[in-house]
């Protein structure tokens, strides 16, 4: 398991389903965490949910902001129960928050890519 800071995981929760997109586009999980104006965590949205979205409702407006579209009820873990996280493998990826409910980074379940030179190599990467 990797702890990971990096903000490519988060998205304020005003930016829109198209952003969001992006976004998830750029992440080798496909997921990113909504949050708040105070890093409150508001919930998750994958690369699946964004097409179930447009499967179920192929008039969606993806201008809409994104705070409209994520699950609310994501996994989370505590920054003092990391290990707690070892046991559940469910997701490749979860946000770590403080005991207030603040977005503090992610932990990422296995790694799927590496960065060489400036070149993502992985599962999901397109460099080789």
């Amino acid at each position: 398991m990797f702890f990971d800071k990096t903000e490519r995981y988060f998205l304020h929760e005003k930016m829109n389903l198209r952003e969001g997109l992006e976004k998830i586009n750029d992440t080798p999980e496909k997921t990113i965490f909504v949050i708040d104006d105070d890093n409150y965590l508001v919930g998750s949205l994958t690369d699946g949910d964004v097409r179930r979205i447009l499967i179920n409702n192929l008039n969606v407006n993806i201008n809409r902001e994104v705070k409209f579209f994520c699950k609310k009820n994501c996994v989370t873990f505590d920054q003092f129960d990391l290990n707690k996280a070892k046991y559940n493998q469910k997701y490749r990826i979860y946000p770590i928050v403080d005991e207030s409910g603040k977005a503090l980074g992610v932990l990422r379940n296995q790694l799927v890519e590496i960065e060489i030179s400036d070149k993502l190599v992985g599962i999901n990467a397109s460099a080789f």
